[in-house]
């Protein structure tokens, strides 16, 4: 065997080892990207959780937000600007998906879950007037994404939760005992 053999069969291995590191890193670029989506998500979840969290845990923060979201004129200043606070922690977490989603962190199964949210939120009164005053703060991209869901989307008065839940489960206490 030659020298020139030798140096084509060192080549060789060359390339192949190159090859191997290739998919290597391909597999890791692959899991990284998952890890760092499965974060996100971890993050979504914690951040929706502590919202909903601090607002079943403390009575007067649930009624201030049900009382803010219908629009209720009666609400004092104190309260209703601690309505705006809750809203705009809301919008920012909006913000955040839609940005998320943009860059291709946020798939469109959960972003279309974000976009129901926001929706949803932004159907009654006063969660639109928060939204009109705090637009401003956000960036003009999120803007037009909310600005375009208060055009879609007619306001209509906020929903009774306690009222809807007592509903609900007198209609299931009544199949269960048919």
């Amino acid at each position: 065997m030659s020298l020139s053999d030798l140096a084509s069969i060192g080549s060789l291995v060359s390339v192949v080892a190159v090859l191997i590191s290739l998919i290597y890193m391909s597999q890791q670029t692959r899991q990284n990207t998952k890890h760092t989506k499965a974060q996100i998500q971890q993050g979504r979840t914690d951040g929706i959780t502590d919202w909903l969290n601090a607002l079943a845990s403390d009575p007067s923060l649930l009624d201030i937000y049900l009382r803010g979201t219908a629009g209720d004129p009666s609400l004092s200043d104190v309260d209703a600007a601690r309505f705006v606070v809750l809203s705009t922690a809301r919008f920012y977490s909006y913000e955040d998906q839609f940005y998320q989603h943009k860059e291709g962190l946020l798939d469109d199964v959960r972003y279309a879950g974000v976009l129901k949210a926001a929706k949803s939120s932004l159907r009654y009164p006063g969660s639109r007037a928060s939204w009109t005053m705090m637009r401003d703060t956000f960036d003009a991209g999120f803007q037009t994404f909310m600005d375009g869901i208060m055009r879609e989307i007619p306001v209509e008065p906020a929903t009774n939760l306690g009222s809807v839940l007592k509903s609900l489960s007198a209609a299931e206490l009544s199949r269960m005992s048919a």
